[in-house]
């Protein structure tokens, strides 16, 4: 169960940044780590997603240990699995965007299509963890933000 666990929030991070970063550069997923600022950017999405995992882990330890009849003083030390910590985040979404290299984003899809996209679901549920763990995410409400502009806006608009 806890590498499931793992695995599900590995991939809710991976499109989180890549599927938000391709909807709003309208590009494949192997365009968009081509330049510095996209690193930086990246870097900030997957350093806020470690951050909530590391804080949702301690809350979740330390209420388990509170329910226990003995709770050891000596457990209160919570590791964060390495695949959670930014920077493994963000080799994973580097891997991604190369094996997917051709491959058109989910949410750049729904915004050709003039549907909605699951920003909301994807970067959104991220936010409410910030919220719920009181940990600052403003890269993450920036890009959801942004894509939701997006939508608004046509991508084939005349200007």
């Amino acid at each position: 169960m806890e590498e499931i666990q793992l695995i599900m929030r590995r991939k809710l991070v991976v499109s989180a940044v890549i599927d938000s970063i391709t909807a709003l550069m309208n590009c494949r997923n192997g365009d968009i780590f081509t330049t510095a600022a996209s690193y930086r950017l990246m870097n900030r999405l997957c350093q806020e997603a470690s951050d909530v995992f590391s804080r949702q882990l301690q809350s979740d330890t330390k209420a388990w240990l509170e329910s226990l009849d003995d709770p050891s003083e000596n457990a209160t030390s919570i590791r964060v699995p390495y695949l959670l910590t930014a920077k493994a985040l963000q080799d994973e979404c580097i891997r991604e965007a190369q094996l997917t290299k051709g491959n058109i984003s989910p949410m750049l899809v729904d915004i050709r299509s003039g549907k909605s996209t699951e920003v909301d679901f994807v970067n959104g549920y991220l936010l409410n963890l910030g919220s719920t763990y009181k940990v600052p995410m403003p890269a993450m409400a920036t890009m959801l933000n942004l894509v939701k502009m997006r939508c608004d806006i046509p991508l084939d608009q005349a200007l």
